[in-house]
């Protein structure tokens, strides 16, 4: 007997034309969050807190429930929330820094992450620091000059 192999098809791609991949295309940037950047902290907070409430009826919907349109609501709205609480975290940040900007010493959160092993390395300053001990030996026992005759 002889098995014929069916290739399947790809999973739908934005490439490929497929009911699936209308999805990709409503997905499509949304309006909405274009313009977060431009607004202010209290307009974000604002709505994220409708956002908030919206979800919270929505979950209760879903305890009740409510139909499927409603319920895939939710995990639309979560994301919404993430994108205004991103935004909102970012501009802080971006605030403290521009205040810190000329501060000796910045909080352990806005400083580079680099990796753990270079943050507790010595500075070069600690690096140059010499003991008491090698200060008495080189006052003691300079290098010797040596002339040499041609």
């Amino acid at each position: 007997f002889f098995f014929l192999m069916i290739r399947r098809p790809p999973r739908s791609t934005q490439s490929r034309s497929s009911a699936a991949s209308d999805v990709y295309k409503r997905q499509g940037i949304n309006a909405e969050y274009m313009g977060l950047r431009e607004k202010s902290i209290d307009d974000l907070n604002k709505e994220l807190e409708k956002h908030k409430d919206e979800l919270a009826a929505l979950r209760i919907n879903k305890v009740a429930g409510g139909n499927a349109a409603k319920l895939a609501k939710i995990r639309v709205n979560r994301k919404a929330i993430a994108k205004y609480l991103t935004v909102v975290h970012q501009k802080r940040r971006n605030d403290i820094r521009s205040q810190l900007k000329n501060a000796q010493r910045l909080p352990l959160d806005l400083r580079p992450k680099l990796t753990r092993a270079i943050r507790q390395r010595l500075t070069k300053f600690e690096r140059r620091q010499k003991t008491t001990r090698d200060l008495k030996r080189e006052q003691n026992f300079p290098l010797r000059k040596y002339a040499l005759r041609a």
